[in-house]
C-alpha cells in the first residue's frame, strides 16, 4: 500500500478526516538547524557499523514530540551490515511510551518505496484500529516485504504483511 492508497483509504473509512503527512522534503526543511546542531544523532548509535542504539532513539522521539508538539513519532532502525544485508526494525513513542518491532533480518531487493510503504504501513494499521505495539510491527513488516520487491510498489496483500508481522517469516508458499 503506497501513502496515497492509505490516504484514499482513510477518506474512505472516515469522510471528511484530517489526515495530516509530512513529506521528507518539508520535514528537513523545518528540522535543517536541528541537524546541525547535532540534535538528530542518536547517542551511541554508528549507521555506518549497523550499531544502533534504542535509549539514543527514545530521545530523539522524545525531543521531536517537545520541539514540534507531534502527538507520535516513528523511526526507522536500519542496522547496515553490507548494501545488501541489514537487519531492519523500527519504534513507535506516543508521548507516553516507546514500542519497537521485532528485528528482521533482510536481504534487500530494492530500497526504493521502503520508507513509503513503512508509512503507509502506519497510517493503515491506526485505521485498522491496532494498538501502538501491532502498528509499528505491520508498518515493520510492510517496509520489510517491500524491501524484497523490485520498484516503487509494494505489491504484498495486507494479509501477508499481517502474516509477517504475527512471526511467520518462513517463506513459504501459502495457499
Amino acid at each position: 500500500m503506497t501513502v496515497g492508497q492509505a490516504l484514499e483509504r482513510a477518506e474512505e473509512l472516515r469522510p471528511g478526516s484530517r489526515v495530516s503527512v509530512h513529506t521528507r522534503q518539508e520535514w528537513l526543511r523545518e528540522a535543517d538547524g536541528m541537524l546541525r546542531e547535532r540534535f538528530f544523532k542518536a547517542s551511541d548509535t554508528d549507521v555506518t557499523s549497523g550499531e544502533v542504539n534504542r535509549e539514543g532513539y527514545k530521545e530523539v522521539a522524545s525531543e521531536l514530540t517537545k520541539r514540534f508538539g507531534f502527538e507520535k513519532v516513528a523511526i526507522t532502525l536500519r542496522e547496515s551490515i553490507n548494501a545488501n544485508i541489514n537487519n531492519w526494525s523500527a519504534m513507535l513513542y506516543d508521548g507516553k511510551d516507546y514500542y519497537f518491532s521485532k528485528r528482521y533480518n533482510m536481504q534487500i531487493v530494492a530500497r526504493v518505496g521502503g520508507g513509503d510503504s513503512f508509512g503507509a504501513g502506519l497510517i493503515a494499521a491506526s485505521l485498522e484500529g491496532y494498538d501502538p505495539q501491532a502498528t509499528i510491527e505491520f508498518a515493520v513488516a510492510a517496509s520489510c516485504l517491500k524491501h524484497s520487491i523490485e520498484g516503487d510498489f509494494n505489491m504484498v496483500s495486507m494479509d501477508e504483511v499481517l502474516k509477517l508481522a504475527g512471526g511467520d517469516g518462513s517463506g513459504r508458499v501459502q495457499r
